[in-house]
């Protein structure tokens, strides 16, 4: 119990549950379901450390992601670089949509004008061909697409769909995010952008682990503020 924890000792044994995602509440088909998933947070954290309240986890998740969490390039945030690419940029993410809106808002993502969220319950491939097609230029001007996501299997399928938009004047480009890498972080990604020869860039843009450093959130903010409540 956390009677035998020092802070430290506390933090982590938060750190190591967030990190299992072992608290991931999952329907039979997948589906991520962010109020159940907060609730077996506190199950595993009730069994293994010491009491604390569903509500408690929640409202502490909630609060932690502001503009803060979003991910900088310099001083500036990444999607303020990328709204300068493309104004019209489509933010495409997966997962609880009430989840997935909160973090938007609660980060500011959702403020920028121009910018349009498509937040799809679970496997947003599925629509990615239609939002595609959606920038289809009505003039019959070329057009560049670009999808930026931190996970490879996303991107593998982005460009398995180039033949399929390929006559509505489209051609796909996909840069695998990593905000750890140096070589693949947002830095990197906007010297891969400014080297796209196109004037008419399309830009699809995941959102946690992109634009939204959602694990360094959950992980470091969100396990102290936790470990403050149980040490109460």
């Amino acid at each position: 119990m956390n009677e035998c924890l020092d802070q430290i000792q506390l933090v982590e044994q938060i750190k190591h549950i967030i990190k299992s995602k072992h608290w991931y509440a999952l329907t039979e088909s997948s589906r991520f379901v962010w109020e159940k998933s907060v609730e077996l947070m506190a199950e595993m954290i009730n069994k293994e450390i010491g009491h604390i309240e569903p509500q408690q986890i929640e409202e502490i998740i909630e609060n932690s992601f502001d503009s803060e969490a979003l991910s900088k390039v310099g001083p500036r945030y990444f999607v303020d670089r990328l709204l300068e690419i493309d104004p019209e940029l489509v933010l495409w993410s997966e997962g609880d949509p009430v989840w997935q809106k909160l973090k938007a808002e609660k980060t500011g993502l959702t403020d920028r004008s121009g910018l349009r969220a498509e937040f799809i319950s679970k496997n947003k491939t599925n629509k990615l061909k239609d939002v595609i097609l959606s920038f289809a230029n009505k003039f019959g001007e070329k057009v560049r697409v670009i999808i930026i996501d931190d996970k490879e299997k996303n991107l593998i399928h982005a460009a398995s769909l180039q033949d399929q938009v390929a006559n509505s004047g489209i051609a796909i480009s996909t840069f695998h995010l990593n905000l750890l890498d140096i070589k693949a972080n947002p830095t990197a990604c906007l010297i891969f952008l400014s080297e796209i020869q196109e004037k008419n860039i399309k830009l699809i843009v995941d959102m946690d682990g992109v634009l939204v450093n959602t694990d360094q959130v959950l992980s470091e903010i969100v396990s102290k503020k936790l470990a403050d409540i149980l040490k109460k």
